[in-house]
Protein backbone atom coordinates (compact mmCIF):
# COMPACT_ATOMS: atom_id res chain seq x y z
CA UNK A 1 0.00 0.00 0.00
CA UNK A 2 2.96 2.14 0.34
CA UNK A 3 3.54 2.36 -3.02
CA UNK A 4 0.27 2.59 -4.13
CA UNK A 5 -0.10 5.69 -1.75
CA UNK A 6 2.72 6.93 -3.59
CA UNK A 7 1.97 6.65 -6.73
CA UNK A 8 -1.21 8.51 -6.24
CA UNK A 9 0.76 11.54 -5.10
CA UNK A 10 3.30 11.01 -8.07
CA UNK A 11 -0.19 11.30 -10.36
CA UNK A 12 -1.49 14.15 -7.87
CA UNK A 13 2.05 16.54 -8.75
CA UNK A 14 1.56 15.44 -11.93
CA UNK A 15 -1.75 16.93 -12.73
CA UNK A 16 -0.57 20.30 -10.69
CA UNK A 17 1.92 20.40 -12.48
CA UNK A 18 0.42 19.78 -16.03
CA UNK A 19 -2.50 22.14 -15.51
CA UNK A 20 -0.72 24.68 -14.15
CA UNK A 21 2.38 24.87 -16.01
CA UNK A 22 1.57 22.40 -18.85
CA UNK A 23 4.58 20.32 -17.74
CA UNK A 24 4.80 16.68 -17.52
CA UNK A 25 7.99 15.45 -15.36
CA UNK A 26 10.19 13.04 -17.05
CA UNK A 27 11.56 11.71 -14.01
CA UNK A 28 10.91 10.94 -10.26
CA UNK A 29 14.00 13.55 -9.31
CA UNK A 30 12.77 16.02 -11.46
CA UNK A 31 9.25 16.07 -10.05
CA UNK A 32 10.49 16.52 -6.45
CA UNK A 33 12.90 19.41 -7.66
CA UNK A 34 9.71 20.85 -8.62
CA UNK A 35 7.73 19.52 -5.30
CA UNK A 36 10.68 21.10 -3.90
CA UNK A 37 10.63 24.41 -5.61
CA UNK A 38 6.83 25.42 -6.27
CA UNK A 39 5.78 27.81 -4.00
CA UNK A 40 2.28 26.24 -3.62
CA UNK A 41 3.23 22.66 -3.32
CA UNK A 42 6.58 23.03 -1.15
CA UNK A 43 4.74 22.98 2.01
CA UNK A 44 3.50 19.32 1.10
CA UNK A 45 7.47 18.29 -0.21
CA UNK A 46 8.27 16.72 3.83
CA UNK A 47 5.21 14.54 2.96
CA UNK A 48 5.99 13.79 -0.86
CA UNK A 49 9.06 12.82 0.47
CA UNK A 50 8.05 10.63 2.69
CA UNK A 51 5.73 8.53 0.00
CA UNK A 52 8.53 8.75 -2.19
CA UNK A 53 11.06 6.93 0.66
CA UNK A 54 8.63 4.90 2.42
CA UNK A 55 7.41 3.76 -1.48
CA UNK A 56 10.35 3.23 -2.97
CA UNK A 57 11.89 1.01 0.10
CA UNK A 58 8.91 -1.07 0.07
CA UNK A 59 8.72 -1.29 -3.57
CA UNK A 60 12.56 -2.14 -3.80
CA UNK A 61 14.28 -2.71 -0.55
CA UNK A 62 13.92 -6.29 0.20
CA UNK A 63 12.70 -7.46 3.27
CA UNK A 64 11.33 -4.31 4.13
CA UNK A 65 7.60 -4.57 5.91
CA UNK A 66 6.44 -1.02 6.90
CA UNK A 67 3.95 -1.20 10.08
CA UNK A 68 0.19 -1.10 9.54
CA UNK A 69 -0.03 2.11 11.30
CA UNK A 70 2.87 3.72 9.12
CA UNK A 71 0.98 3.08 6.27
CA UNK A 72 -2.10 4.26 7.31
CA UNK A 73 -0.26 7.73 8.16
CA UNK A 74 0.80 7.53 5.19
CA UNK A 75 -2.03 7.45 3.21
CA UNK A 76 -4.42 9.23 5.99
CA UNK A 77 -1.75 12.36 7.09
CA UNK A 78 0.50 12.64 3.96
CA UNK A 79 -1.11 11.48 0.99
CA UNK A 80 -4.01 13.65 2.00
CA UNK A 81 -1.66 16.49 2.58
CA UNK A 82 -0.77 16.51 -1.01
CA UNK A 83 -4.17 15.69 -2.61
CA UNK A 84 -5.51 18.65 -0.62
CA UNK A 85 -2.86 21.00 -1.73
CA UNK A 86 -3.53 19.72 -5.11
CA UNK A 87 -7.43 20.07 -5.11
CA UNK A 88 -7.38 22.95 -3.72
CA UNK A 89 -4.65 24.69 -6.18
CA UNK A 90 -6.48 23.76 -8.84
CA UNK A 91 -9.85 24.76 -7.70
CA UNK A 92 -11.82 21.84 -7.17
CA UNK A 93 -14.23 21.17 -4.45
CA UNK A 94 -15.33 18.37 -2.43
Amino acid sequence: MAVVAFYAAVHLVNAYLWEVRRHAPPNHGNRTALVNADPTLHPRRREYERLLDRGFGARYVPGVRLPVQEVQNLIEIDLEAVRATVRTALGLTE
